[in-house]
């Protein structure tokens, strides 16, 4: 959809959202009016303008435990926004709400692909079939 777009419709939507910010919500209102734009494409067309507009990634959202579900809405995204804004306001300079959007992302990628000590890689096993550390090899189940 939003490939069908015209370019001066995308400008004209564009300009509006960066011209709203610092406020996210008339921001993510002007971005989100194109055909085919939701809250979380419209999150990361801000987030191209603006560090205080974080994207609404599944993985930084599901972090949030106090926003419960995950929910593709302007209020859930404005909810997201000011509660990563007000843990980068503890956390102090240079964090924003970006760049705590990006750790949080970034921790859960690293618990999908485990511990990050061997950067997603399984650990070396010795011609014994034991790991790295010397375990035994787990054996595996016969399919």
């Amino acid at each position: 959809m939003v490939d069908k777009l015209a370019a001066e419709e995308v400008r004209s939507a564009t300009t509006a959202a960066y011209k709203a910010l610092p406020d996210l919500s008339r921001a993510l209102t002007a971005a989100t009016m194109l055909k085919g734009v939701g809250p979380a494409l419209g999150s990361a067309v801000l987030r191209a303008f603006s560090d205080a507009a974080p994207y609404m990634s599944d993985e930084a959202m599901a972090a949030v435990a106090e926003l419960g579900a995950i929910k593709y809405t302007p209020a859930h995204y404005l909810a997201f926004a000011e509660h990563l804004q007000r843990r980068a306001t503890a956390l102090g300079a240079p964090w924003t709400a970006a760049t705590v959007e990006k750790a949080l992302w970034a921790a859960a990628i690293l618990t999908k692909l485990g511990d990050g000590s061997s950067g997603g890689k399984k650990p070396a096993t010795a011609d014994d079939g034991s790991d790295a550390a010397g375990a035994p090899a787990k054996k595996r189940r016969q399919a």
